[in-house]
């Protein structure tokens, strides 16, 4: 709750707002929205640039984090009674020390 509310007054909402940026940065970062782009449009994305963002390295790296970090924890979620149970407690006993 309490990063939520720090974003909510820290993060500007365009460029030119932002305290933290120079005024070259500010430039520059507005020049770069002109040219790509940017904020909501009417039009709706074609199948090529759909395959495009799906395929981007910074999705793909994005996806393999997610992963990398959802296999461990479901891993963990799910066998942690078994490890418990393993370290002599009755199985009662290990769904109650690991449940949430």
């Amino acid at each position: 709750m309490f990063c939520t509310l720090l974003t909510l007054f820290y993060l500007p909402d365009y460029p030119s707002r932002a305290k933290f940026l120079t005024e070259d940065d500010k430039k520059f970062i507005e020049a770069r929205i002109q040219v790509k782009g940017g904020g909501y449009t009417n039009e709706h994305a074609t199948r090529k640039e759909v395959v495009e963002t799906i395929f981007s390295p910074r999705m793909l790296s994005h996806y393999l984090a997610y992963v990398f970090n959802c296999v461990p924890l479901g891993s963990l979620t799910f066998f942690s009674p078994q490890i418990v149970n393993g370290l002599g407690f009755s199985s009662i006993e290990a769904q109650l020390m690991t449940g949430e």
